[in-house]
């Protein structure tokens, strides 16, 4: 099971199953489908990203969110985020940040307290999920 920090990237065409991940997410009251969030995130003033939030059944504040371009010849490459929060389950949003570098690979792995960093080591900076996101596909 992938841990909090945890970054994949997957064709969406390929593992038609990428969200088996073996976490217990929050279900619907149908008791069978994952309760999710669908939003659609903007870039300068055009929607361009889709991305869905999911919490934890078991805790609430772990959570996976899945972004994927909005682009159709682009849309099949999906980034899967894993990382644990303060919030509570009922809150969707979130200013998000990951302490990174120039030499992000496309998987990435890290533990972080809440998600985001308290301290900058020289040549490291914050990135939001979206510009993560916009980084990786570029």
């Amino acid at each position: 099971m992938p841990k909090s920090g945890t970054i994949v990237l997957f064709d969406r065409k390929m593992p038609r199953n990428f969200r088996k991940d073996g976490y217990n997410w929050k279900k619907k009251k149908d008791g069978k489908d994952i309760k999710e969030a669908h939003e659609h995130l903007k870039v300068g003033d055009k929607d361009r990203i889709h991305v869905y939030y999911a919490h934890g059944e078991d805790n609430s504040t772990f959570v996976r969110r899945c972004y994927w371009l909005l682009d159709k010849s682009l849309e099949q490459i999906v980034l899967v985020h894993y990382r644990e929060t303060k919030e509570v389950s009922l809150a969707t949003h979130s200013n998000s940040s990951l302490l990174t570098d120039q030499s992000t690979p496309l998987l990435v792995t890290e533990e972080f307290d809440s998600g985001i960093a308290n301290t900058y080591s020289e040549g490291e900076r914050s990135l939001g999920d979206v510009e993560i996101f916009q980084r990786l596909i570029m």
